[in-house]
């Protein structure tokens, strides 16, 4: 600040007015200033819209959790979720499901190989792989898990303990500081959405990755 100020100063003392009452030193500065604050805001519009993809990565992953558990209560299913790793250059999936639908569905059905849109609509034992939210180059998101999610055939989930989500931004040590908390409850499968308290994040790790360290008792809820 104290630079513009001095720049300012000196260009009040130099008093080469055009015929229009500017000079043009004035206007150069006025297009420095201008670049330098577009410089100074471009990465602060880059970090909100890497944190929002965080929120909406994170929205899209309950809504999930709570179909697979509605999914499971009226098929009278088993469905294991589990987190599938993904390093840093990865795509895809960041979870694989496996659904148990007992003597209801009797099928050859390969829910892995490419098929069409509206045929994975009309199966219902591969429509839940369909719905799997993405991690990619759009979004840029990374998620840490603390452990596979199994559901019952009452739409409840059979670990042992209540599962934690960690979702944030590769882009984390750049500024984009958002880092959400998903907390599925065991028994009842209610799914509740938080802060994780800050954590060390590498450059180089993992997209997705499954991680039994991850402490539930840091993330962060509104009462």
């Amino acid at each position: 600040m104290r630079h513009i100020v001095g720049v300012l100063k000196w260009v009040d003392q130099m008093k080469i007015y055009s015929k229009n009452g500017f000079t043009i030193i004035e206007l150069i500065v006025v297009i420095f200033l201008a670049g330098f604050l577009s410089a100074l805001s471009i990465p602060s519009v880059l970090n909100w819209k890497r944190n929002q993809d965080v929120n909406a990565y994170t929205r899209e992953l309950s809504q999930f959790i709570r179909l697979v558990r509605k999914d499971s209560r009226r098929w009278g299913a088993t469905c294991d979720l589990k987190v599938k790793q993904l390093i840093n250059s990865s795509e895809g999936n960041g979870f694989s499901i496996q659904c148990d639908y007992g003597k209801s569905v009797k099928t050859n059905f390969n829910c892995d190989q490419d098929i069409s849109r509206s045929k994975l609509n009309s199966q219902k034992e591969c429509r839940l792989n369909y719905l799997i939210p993405s991690i990619n180059k759009k979004n840029n998101i990374f998620q840490i898990v603390s452990n596979n999610i199994t559901t019952t055939p009452n739409g409840r989930i059979s670990n042992d303990d209540s599962i934690t989500i960690i979702v944030g931004s590769v882009f984390y040590n750049q500024g984009a500081k958002q880092l959400n908390c998903l907390l599925v409850q065991s028994p009842s499968g209610q799914v509740k959405q938080g802060k994780y308290s800050p954590i060390f994040v590498s450059n180089n790790m993992y997209r997705s990755r499954l991680d039994n360290r991850i402490n539930k008792s840091n993330c962060i809820f509104n009462i």
